[in-house]
């Protein structure tokens, strides 16, 4: 028996050490990746057992897992299937090709698509989020009863209008669309209205910072809306409504991207400075400046999504719901391994601000701690998204991240709960629930909701941000304004003059 001779190996002795180099490369880097990550996590679980023993400390109920759902599955999962097959609004057909499958999920992109004619894949990623917000307008005041109807919605960066063109079709009421910068006029939703909504000024856009914006004369009961808002964005709006509040009833605010509260000039940076303003109170030019010397100057994520999608500026912080979905999750410059600030600064500056706030004397103003260490808690939250960025996710496969994920969600729900209790100020009441499904593609999904009819309802907030006769009701409502505007529905959103290779309707461009 003969043996075969062994073929020799193709690769030159060259490109074998370049091979085992750049092994020994990727190696290092990993392991550096995972020290860098053990020692972050250290600095973060000792910030946060400091933060657990202030005023602001966050019980397990508003920690992201313990959040009620309220998203279109809690929405639609237990309509009357009799009433589903009578409506108009789901039984004829929808104008783009969708499946048979009646889950809740396929129901809401079905139900907006009756008002909204967009391409598919845009309709569903947003369709979902939007008919959850929808819902909750609705619930504060919106049509559901139990007082005075809202008269105004107030949509902080409301970008290209959707949303605020839903509103006004389903609730019946002037919307006043706030946006820092309009898109091109030809996908401002609102141009494409129907004459009837149109002629009667059914959605109004105005260009300005919330925070430089007053609402007109003329309305009593308001209601306000954020999808999305990055950074500090929802902050501005809470303050908005403060400002307005003998004529706001509620409001509502997905949140977005905190790791975008830092960043921007100023002594503390502009987002930081007007979320500290907002939630702490102003503090002296000679305490901002104090404050300012001992924060870590943290540098904003890259907002490379930006502008373009359902929600554009909204004061300092932009929401960027439509441009793609890198944005949800990017800001990977703020969670250690980003493209402005490598892991060891931000690290730096976490481990400064944890040996701040052990530092910090008996007698200090709790303002004046949170104003030291909330840069470095704002970047820790883009911990839970970052693995997403497909770019870096070796960086972050480490034994320590999934641990770093938990942290990064304590230190969201740590911001989310001054909002929270801002709104509780106000209204007296406020639920945060999660208002998106898995498969309504958002990586951010909490969203604060407050106002007077919720105070006014007897008991605990509900578990799913709704009962059951409000989910009728709203079901009701969305095939009672479908009927009345269904010689002129759908509106035709489609973008005119443009074809997205990710949200194609069918491959031609609308002139």
């Amino acid at each position: 028996m003969s043996t075969q001779p062994t073929a020799p190996d193709p690769t030159s002795k060259r490109q074998r050490k370049r091979e085992l180099k750049a092994a020994i490369k990727k190696q290092r880097k990993s392991e550096h990746h995972a020290s860098l990550h053990e020692r972050m996590l250290g600095d973060a679980r000792r910030l946060r057992t400091k933060l657990q023993t202030t005023s602001a400390a966050v019980p397990d109920a508003s920690l992201y897992p313990s959040l009620p759902h309220a998203s279109e599955c809690e929405l639609l999962a237990e309509l009357d299937e009799a009433a589903v097959h009578a409506s108009s609004i789901l039984s004829g057909p929808p104008n783009s090709a969708h499946g048979d499958d009646t889950s809740p999920q396929e129901r809401s992109c079905r139900i907006v698509d009756r008002f909204l004619w967009r391409p598919p894949k845009y309709n569903e990623k947003y369709a979902p989020q939007e008919l959850s917000l929808l819902f909750q307008l609705f619930r504060l005041g919106g049509g559901a009863g139990g007082g005075p109807p809202c008269d105004l919605v107030i949509d902080i960066g409301a970008g290209n209008a959707n949303l605020s063109c839903l509103i006004a079709l389903v609730l019946d009421v002037p919307v006043i669309a706030v946006e820092m910068e309009s898109p091109r006029e030809e996908l401002r939703g609102e141009a494409w209205l129907p004459e009837p909504l149109k002629s009667r000024g059914a959605v109004k856009r105005v260009e300005s910072l919330i925070q430089d914006y007053d609402m007109p004369d003329g309305f009593s009961n308001a209601l306000v809306l954020g999808k999305h808002l990055c950074g500090p964005g929802t902050d501005a709006g809470i303050d908005f409504v403060r400002r307005h509040l003998d004529r706001v009833v509620g409001c509502a605010f997905a949140t977005c991207c905190c790791c975008k509260i830092v960043g921007g000039a100023g002594a503390l940076g502009a987002g930081t400075q007007l979320f500290a303003d907002v939630h702490f109170g102003a503090a002296s030019s000679s305490a901002a400046a104090s404050a300012s010397a001992a924060a870590p100057q943290c540098v904003p994520c890259d907002d490379s999504n930006g502008g373009g999608g359902d929600g554009g500026g909204d004061g300092v912080g932009g929401a960027h719901e439509g441009g793609g979905d890198a944005g949800e999750g990017d800001g990977n410059a703020a969670g250690g391994e980003g493209r402005k600030g490598g892991g060891a600064e931000v690290w730096a500056d976490l481990s400064a601000a944890a040996a701040a706030a052990e530092g910090a004397g008996a007698g200090e103003d709790e303002g004046g701690l949170f104003r030291r260490v909330l840069p470095a808690v704002a970047r820790a939250t883009s911990w839970r998204n970052a693995s997403n960025n497909v770019a870096q996710q070796a960086s972050f496969a480490t034994a320590a991240y999934p641990e770093m994920q938990q942290e990064a969600e304590f230190f969201e729900s740590f911001i989310q709960g001054f909002r929270r209790r801002k709104l509780r100020e106000l209204f007296g009441c406020e639920e945060e629930i999660l208002f998106c499904s898995e498969s309504a593609h958002s990586m951010q999904n909490r969203c604060i909701v407050s106002g007077r009819r919720l105070r006014s309802k007897a008991g605990p907030a509900t578990p799913d941000g709704g009962d059951a006769d409000e989910r009728a009701a709203f079901f009701r409502l969305l095939n009672a304004q479908f009927a009345k505007y269904e010689a002129v529905l759908p509106v035709d959103l489609r973008a005119r003059g443009l074809v997205s290779q990710k949200y194609e309707h069918d491959g031609t461009s609308l002139e």
